[in-house]
């Protein structure tokens, strides 16, 4: 008896400088046509729970073995956080239900878990049903509290779940700690 291959998923391996070796099946695979901002050059991502603490999450480049950010859901910090997409981004991502939408925002990290932060000025809209996202920016008068948001987390718990994590580096635009990139 011959057993039909056709239906096994390819898995790839991701080689990450800083997280080491990450499985994923292709049709895992984010795909943001306008890049992140600060690397609008990179366009394949995946995202992986990180384990020690679930409420972070790692969206790693599929094209940059160095670029992975830190992201979280941000109802898990601001119960009442909005958003109003722009039609053209509902139409670029091909939402047809809100129950297609992601939404995830960066965070940056520091020695002092005090200053650990959430950018909700610039979250990251995915469609789930085809896995596309993208970055956008919201206006001021669309936040829901200004430009970050404070997460209060303990720094054992912090330091565990990031602990490949030491710097981040940062973007200003007229809202302040975007990160960039996470390096070890």
């Amino acid at each position: 008896m011959k057993v039909d291959s056709s239906f096994k998923k390819d898995i790839n391996i991701l080689k990450s400088n800083h997280y080491g070796d990450i499985s994923y099946a292709d049709n895992e695979i984010i795909s943001f046509e306008k890049g992140m901002l600060g690397f609008e050059n990179l366009g394949k991502f995946i995202l992986r729970e990180i384990k020690e603490n679930p409420m972070f999450k790692l969206l790693h480049s599929l094209e940059d073995e160095n670029i992975a950010f830190v992201v979280l859901n941000p109802f898990d910090i601001k119960k009442d956080y909005e958003i109003d997409l722009e039609d053209d981004v509902i139409r670029r991502l091909e939402i047809k239900k809100p129950e297609e939408v992601l939404l995830l925002n960066t965070v940056t990290l520091d020695k002092d878990p005090k200053k650990i932060t959430s950018n909700l000025r610039a979250p990251i809209v995915m469609n789930v049903r085809v896995n596309k996202a993208e970055q956008i920016i919201l206006p001021p008068i669309t936040s829901t509290c200004g430009p970050t948001f404070k997460i209060n987390i303990s720094t054992k718990i912090i330091f565990k779940s990031l602990s490949k994590c030491y710097f981040a580096f940062f973007l200003n635009f007229n809202h302040k700690n975007t990160p960039l990139y996470l390096i070890k």
